[in-house]
């Protein structure tokens, strides 16, 4: 088993976009979720821990580039980078975000407390098909990260 790496750092993201890229190629659930979807997404976490302030500032953003089933970009920055249009931008504390990658909260109760914020929220109701399949996919991939060896701040 490799070693625990702290939530968020650059340790911890490689190995679970590696935990992701393998579930993609062996796990049949994950290889059909996954075939044929496409989404930008922007994940901005707020109020930060000591250790990741003095890294990102006050902020920080997971930003995802699926095209078609195939991780193009994934990256954790201090901002949303440039040139880029996400189809959805979400946005929690720090808190939530350790509280939803633990297990501790259910990610549709975070978004229904409002802890959880969308934008634009109106195109997740516009569109509810495309928005069931990218929730079953997201709790999907937690099962996965939460493989991932993790210490928290």
């Amino acid at each position: 088993m490799s070693a625990a790496e702290y939530f968020l750092s650059e340790g911890w993201v490689r190995k679970a976009v590696t935990a992701i890229e393998k579930a993609k190629s062996t796990n049949p659930e994950i290889m059909s979720l996954a075939s044929g979807f496409s989404l930008n997404v922007a994940y901005v976490i707020k109020d930060l821990p000591d250790m990741l302030r003095r890294i990102f500032g006050k902020s920080l953003t997971i930003y995802v580039e699926l095209d078609k089933g195939v991780t193009k970009r994934f990256v954790v920055t201090k901002d949303i980078p440039d040139g880029v249009n996400p189809d959805y931008i979400v946005e929690s504390t720090y808190e939530v975000a350790r509280k939803i990658f633990s297990g501790e909260l259910n990610p549709g109760t975070a978004f229904v407390s409002r802890l959880v914020k969308v934008k634009p929220l109106g195109k997740i109701y516009s569109n509810p098909t495309f928005t069931a399949k990218s929730l079953i996919l997201f709790a999907a991939l937690l099962r996965v990260i939460r493989e991932v060896p993790t210490l928290w701040a």
